[in-house]
C-alpha cells in the first residue's frame, strides 16, 4: 500500500527570494480549508536538488503554538529518502553556525549520517558548549532504508531526560547526557530563523551537509513524547489534526500547481 505514496506526486521546489502574502485560508483555524484531502497514502513531497544555490527544503512559518515545544516533543513521518555521500538534514530547528562550536540557535534535529545511521540531536543546554552538552541518539538503518518506505519517529521526554528513535514503530536507540542531563529545549538567541523541514538552517553550500533528498509523507510534530503504543497504531492511519498536543501536520496532499504545504492543524504552520 505504502508504494502507492510514489504516485501523481507533487515536487515542491524553494525559491529562495519568495515574497507572497498567505491567503486567508492558510491562516490559523481548523479545521483549516486547505486541507481538502485527509487520505494518508497517493501523494508525497519530493526533494531532488540539495546542494548549492537551489536547493529545496521547506520553511515552516512562525506561529505561537511553536513555543509549546519546551520540555517535551515528538517529529515522525513516513521517508523514502535517496543516499548522499554528506549528511542529510530531515528535519530541525539547527544553526546556522559561526564557528563548530556555536550553538546558539541549535535546539533539535533530525539527520542521516553517510554512514548510514539515524540522528536525533537536541540541544537542552543553556551554557554553550557545543555538542558537550547536546543529548544525541543514533540508529543503524535497516538495510531497506532507501529502497522503500518506512516511517521514522523521534521524542524528546524532558522528564526522563532522554531522547529515543523508532523505526516503523519499533523503538531502536535511546539516550541521555549523565554529565548534562537534557530537561527542556534550547530556546534560540535568534528569534527570526525559524524551523525547516527536509532540510536545516545549518546546511552549506558544499556536499557535506546537505538538505533531503527522496519522499517525504504524513509529517507530524507534537509538543508531547508519544508512547511506543501511540507510535506504533498511529504510524499507518490519518488524523484530523486537532489531536491533544499536535502541533504542525503535513499531510501532503496538495494539489498540482499548488507550491505549499497545509498544516492541518489550523495552527498556521504552512510549509513554503
Amino acid at each position: 500500500i505504502l508504494s502507492n505514496r510514489t504516485k501523481g506526486m507533487k515536487l515542491f521546489t524553494c525559491v529562495i527570494f519568495l515574497c507572497c502574502v498567505l491567503p486567508l485560508a492558510l491562516q490559523a483555524q481548523f479545521p483549516p480549508s486547505c486541507d481538502e484531502d485527509k487520505s494518508c497514502i497517493g501523494r508525497a513531497l519530493e526533494q531532488t536538488v540539495t546542494t548549492g544555490r537551489g536547493l529545496q527544503f521547506v520553511d515552516v512559518e512562525k506561529t505561537p503554538s511553536q513555543s509549546t515545544l519546551t520540555t517535551a516533543m515528538t517529529i515522525e513521518m513516513w521517508v523514502q529518502p535517496v543516499k548522499q555521500n554528506g549528511r542529510q538534514y530531515i528535519a530541525g530547528f539547527w544553526g546556522p553556525h559561526s564557528s563548530p562550536n556555536d550553538d546558539k540557535n541549535d535546539v533539535w534535529v533530525l539527520y542521516i549520517t553517510p554512514n548510514d545511521q539515524l540522528v536525533f540531536e537536541i540541544n537542552g543546554g543553556v551554557l554553550n558548549l557545543g555538542a558537550t552538552d547536546n543529548t544525541v541518539v543514533r540508529t543503524a538503518l535497516p538495510g531497506t532504508f532507501y529502497t522503500s518506505w518506512n516511517h521514522i519517529a523521534a521524542v524528546f521526554d524532558g522528564a526522563s531526560q532522554k531522547v529515543i528513535l523508532y523505526i516503523n514503530g519499533r523503538a531502536t536507540d535511546s539516550a541521555s547526557n549523565a554529565v548534562y542531563p537534557a530537561t527542556r529545549l534550547h530556546i534560540p538567541e535568534n528569534k527570526g530563523l525559524g524551523m525547516q523541514i527536509a532540510g536545516a538552517n545549518a546546511v552549506s553550500d558544499d556536499d557535506n551537509f546537505r538538505t533531503f533528498k527522496g519522499q517525504l509523507d504524513e509529517v507530524r510534530l507534537w509538543s508531547r513524547s508519544l508512547t511506543p503504543k501511540e507510535i506504533l497504531c498511529g504510524k499507518d492511519r490519518s488524523f484530523n489534526g486537532n489531536e491533544a498536543g499536535m502541533v504542525l501536520y503535513y499531510r501532503c496532499n496538495e494539489k498540482d500547481n499548488v507550491y505549499y504545504l497545509c498544516d492541518a492543524t489550523g495552527n498556521g504552520n504552512t510549509g513554503v
